[in-house]
């Protein structure tokens, strides 16, 4: 991920077509893939969170199979 122009590596397992959980020290990024909830607005959610900041969600698309 970048955060304020830095990049920083994350743990977690390769993308794939499951949830996942990502992290490195001090942050956290979830990908939660919204199943049978899924609509024309987006098919997953990335949640990323700061240990001393604040939580911010999104909701897009995982993957174009156009």
């Amino acid at each position: 991920m970048k955060l304020n122009g830095f990049l920083i590596a994350l743990d977690g397992p390769p993308p794939g077509d499951a949830s996942a959980d990502y992290a490195a020290p001090g942050v956290t990024m979830t990908l939660r893939l919204l199943g049978e909830d899924a609509d024309w607005r987006g098919d997953a959610d990335l949640i990323f969170a700061l240990a001393e900041g604040p939580t911010a969600g999104y909701r897009g698309f995982w993957r174009c199979d156009g």
